[in-house]
């Protein structure tokens, strides 16, 4: 027999192996501060046109070929002046790195600081891409203004917009660093804080502006002084006044003004927080409001009980669903890998678990828990489900009565929470069923940036279930 060998001290090699998803689509995105609605007379813009995956991930793919129709528009405010129009179409292919850049400079057609109100606009229609004859490439805008794409006319949408007006507050938006919280009566009760940043319209700060928060929560900032507010200064309590709290920050030099505050309260909710720039010293037209947010103050369910209702938030980094149950409660259900889960797929591991919430809209999915333990020993049950009512288009409303009453939830199929009295959009205010269609009416909700412009949700269900 030759020689036996079992062991040996040499390093193995390690071989690294890296997969490439194929691009998808034609993602386009622009150098303009983030919250800008204009630009300044002699600042240029990139419009970056990028191949990406399915997860926006940029591809080197050469040769992807689109076209970008162009329309320059300037006008001078000079008594007399007609407008100038330059317009053209141009093809483009991405280079190695799956890129092109395209750059565009407007320069002011009047100088000096007494000829203001000129006003120069770019229409950019960026076509879907294509490689050979049969790979297209969706357009997917992801621009400051989200109007790079193209509209079909032949003066649309501005890509951008170049000024020379003086400068002022023009931006206003309101963030907050978590959109749930476990309801607390404990102690001072459980902290939220909200974020409001302002800027002007060409994206810079705007420092030293009062902001006003207010909430439609009477245990949040919308407190009425016998509820949980924390008041930090006997001034803010004396602003109070019959209905919701008003209190005032000022922004720093980062046009930033922070709200923190406490809810005193274990009952469960949902709060909407609204935020105003006053810019005179009563309530004008000229204020600059900020679309409103929501924060959800959930309540844990007890050992052994069971719960089910639409997700509206997942934090899978923490391991939290937020649900709001058919007959309005907003609960908080705390899972983990020790937990039976269960997907639309059936019983699954955690990580395909999270998968299915990091890689969907969880708005439109279903959650159940049922024998529900509050300690990470025992076993809870949590399923996850396609919702049965699914929203298949929105759209902006005419016209906006808020003297009517919301409707509430008269059918089995029909979530209550659809109909929400927390939230200011009116969901519900009206709705009409017919042939297994619901159209609800939501007045009051934001769209695109028209406080009040409202809007109408079509919602459908797929065939295979019961009908409305």
């Amino acid at each position: 027999m030759g020689d036996r060998y079992d062991s040996d001290d040499m390093t193995a090699p390690l071989i690294e192996v890296t997969v490439t998803k194929p691009g998808v689509k034609l993602q386009v995105t622009d150098d303009m501060p983030a919250n800008a609605t204009a630009l300044k007379y002699g600042e240029s813009v990139t419009f970056t046109v990028q191949v990406v995956d399915e997860d926006g991930a940029a591809v080197d793919l050469k040769d992807v070929t689109f076209t970008a129709g162009v329309r320059e528009t300037i006008e001078s405010a000079a008594e007399g002046a007609s407008p100038s129009i330059a317009a053209s179409t141009n093809s483009y292919k991405t280079d190695e790195d799956g890129m092109v850049e395209l750059v565009f400079r407007q320069n002011d057609p009047r100088s000096g600081s007494n000829t203001r109100g000129d006003e120069s606009r770019l229409d950019l229609d960026i076509s879907a891409g294509k490689l050979g004859t049969t790979r297209t490439f969706e357009l997917d805008d992801m621009t400051t203004l989200k109007k790079a794409g193209s509209d079909g006319a032949a003066d649309g949408d501005a890509a951008a917009v170049w000024l020379d007006v003086v400068a002022a507050p023009s931006v206003l938006k309101l963030t907050q660093a978590v959109e749930y919280h476990e309801a607390s009566s404990a102690g001072r009760g459980a902290a939220n804080t909200v974020v409001a940043t302002l800027t002007d319209q060409y994206g810079d700060p705007v420092n030293r502006q009062p902001i006003e928060f207010t909430s439609d929560d009477q245990l949040g900032i919308g407190a009425t002084g016998t509820g949980g507010l924390m008041f930090s200064t006997a001034s803010e309590e004396s602003r109070l006044f019959t209905g919701a709290a008003r209190l005032t920050r000022t922004t720093n030099r980062r046009g930033v003004a922070s709200l923190s505050y406490q809810r005193k309260s274990a009952d469960s909710g949902i709060e909407t927080i609204m935020a105003v720039a006053r810019l005179g010293t009563t309530a004008t037209n000229d204020d600059v409001t900020a679309d409103r947010v929501y924060h959800y103050w959930a309540t844990e369910p007890g050992n052994g009980d069971s719960a089910a209702g639409r997700i509206l938030a997942a934090d899978t980094e923490n391991n939290h669903l937020i649900l709001v149950e058919a007959n309005g409660p907003i609960t908080l259900v705390k899972y983990d890998s020790n937990d039976q889960l269960n997907a639309t797929t059936g019983a699954v591991l955690l990580a395909d678990f999270e998968k299915e919430l990091n890689d969907s809209d969880t708005m439109a999915k279903l959650a159940s828990v049922s024998n529900y333990q509050t300690t990470s020993k025992k076993v809870s049950r949590v399923t996850l489900q396609e919702d049965p009512l699914q929203v298949v288009a929105s759209y902006p409303a005419v016209s906006h009565n808020p003297g009517g009453t919301r409707a509430t939830a008269a059918m089995n199929n029909v979530p209550a929470a659809l109909f929400s009295t927390a939230a200011e959009a009116w969901h519900g205010h009206s709705f009409a069923v017919a042939d297994g269609v619901l159209v609800v009416g939501a007045p009051g909700e934001v769209d695109s940036g028209n406080a009040d412009s409202g809007k109408v949700y079509i919602y459908e269900t797929p065939g295979d279930t019961t009908p409305i």
